[in-house]
């Protein structure tokens, strides 16, 4: 699935991953494939990317942001202040 994370100064991420755990309000969240659609508050915090080809990246965010999983693999998108 594609992942994108941006910022108003840049993108900070754009690729293909296994799956994405992120702060949110409810808790930690885990996105994997097939995952059902959402729309969600992020929170300030440390964001876990696991790529295609399983190397682990570690995003930190520090600011709110909104976190759309989009519906049948169409990917995730995630916007930060």
């Amino acid at each position: 699935m594609r992942l994108n994370i941006h910022t108003i100064e840049k993108t900070l991420f754009d690729g293909e991953v296994k799956s994405l755990t992120l702060p949110t309000e409810m808790g930690e969240l885990t996105v994997l494939e097939n995952h059902l659609p959402l729309i969600g508050l992020v929170l300030p915090g440390a964001m876990r990317v696991i790529d295609k080809s399983d190397k682990t990246s570690i995003i930190n965010l520090s600011s709110f942001g909104f976190l759309e999983v989009k519906p049948e693999n169409e990917g995730i998108t995630l916007l930060a202040a």
